[in-house]
């Protein structure tokens, strides 16, 4: 029922759902008890106890006798497992499922580092869903990851103009990634390691209904990638991939409406400013922080010369993305 409740409210402002979501947290956050001065100083833990997140920040440890942020101030953990956490907040004893525990954490970073004097950025749903994706595959104590994670929120608000763009560019991939494998393998396995194989998968494996969430969500996807990858990164992986595709497009189009019959050393041969073409692939990948051999980037270029008339169309479908 609370799923449901959940999806009903998809329609609603951000605002409007904030607030919702604030009254259920202060319904689920009932204190077991109140401690006076006496009874805080005499508690007993075992620090360095630890416990792994589920979902959503699936990579994230949560260690017993270390504060947390939350929205009624600083939490100290008390006690974990797979299943609750006790922690002391504020004089109050509380016990909180873990899931509950993290959705609260991302919350509570993710308002007060776009409210911080360094940001102008509003907080937004935006902000949530790319904090949340990005928590969601980084790894270590949730400390430090917060710590990274305002960091994402500053990553945020200097690209956030761009994650329309971006998304765009992972679709149209995706629409084409089973033709590129099938024809032009190479590029194939470049493209997926400049936007992470992980996250490519997911899009493209995901059932329907779920596809179409992420399809909603496309700042969770980014986040995602933001904590596969180092943030600052993104914007160079793109920059890359428009390199590459912009000069496999050109090969495309010189060739689709006449293949030389033969293949291997007259296909190479035929392609004008091969030496060029692939100086700048290896450079633009090397740019990006991916290595690539110079004999790699002309495979490239001719397995897309041997079947430009069957790529054409899917790499102007990446181009458009581009937006050229």
């Amino acid at each position: 029922m609370a799923n449901r409740a959940l999806k009903n409210e998809d329609h609603l402002p951000f605002q409007e759902r904030l607030r919702r979501s604030e009254e259920r947290r202060k319904k689920r956050m009932k204190p077991l008890r109140k401690l006076n001065e006496r009874e805080i100083d005499q508690l007993t833990y075992q620090p360095g106890a630890t416990i792994r997140i589920g979902r959503p920040l699936g990579g994230s440890i949560i260690k017993v006798g270390c504060l947390y942020e939350g929205p009624e101030g600083k939490r100290l953990v008390l006690n974990a497992n797979s299943s609750n956490i006790t922690f002391l907040a504020d004089k109050y004893i509380y016990r909180q499922s873990t899931n509950d525990f993290a959705e609260d954490w991302i919350w509570t970073v993710g308002e007060k580092a776009a409210r911080s004097a360094r940001f102008s950025v509003a907080f937004s749903e935006g902000i949530v869903e790319f904090l949340m994706g990005f928590a969601s595959v980084a790894t270590g104590p949730l400390g430090v990851v917060a710590s990274i994670s305002t960091g994402a929120i500053s990553f945020y608000a200097h690209n956030k103009d761009n994650f329309q763009k971006w998304y765009r560019i992972l679709k149209a991939f995706w629409r084409v990634e089973e033709k590129l494998k099938k024809h032009a393998p190479t590029l194939w396995l470049i493209l997926n390691s400049i936007l992470t194989k992980e996250i490519i998968k997911e899009v493209g494996k995901a059932a329907p209904q779920a596809l179409l969430r992420i399809l909603m969500k496309p700042g969770r996807l980014l986040g995602k990638m933001g904590g596969r990858l180092v943030m600052r990164s993104i914007s160079r992986r793109f920059k890359a991939m428009k390199t590459i595709v912009r000069i496999v497009g050109d090969v495309a189009l010189e060739f689709a409406k006449n293949v030389p019959a033969a293949m291997g050393d007259i296909i190479a041969e035929s392609i004008p400013d091969i030496k060029e073409r692939t100086r700048r692939i290896v450079e633009a990948l090397g740019e990006a922080g991916i290595a690539i051999k110079p004999t790699e980037a002309q495979q490239i270029l001719e397995e897309v010369a041997s079947n430009a008339s069957i790529l054409r169309e899917s790499l102007r479908d990446i181009s458009k993305a581009f937006g050229y």
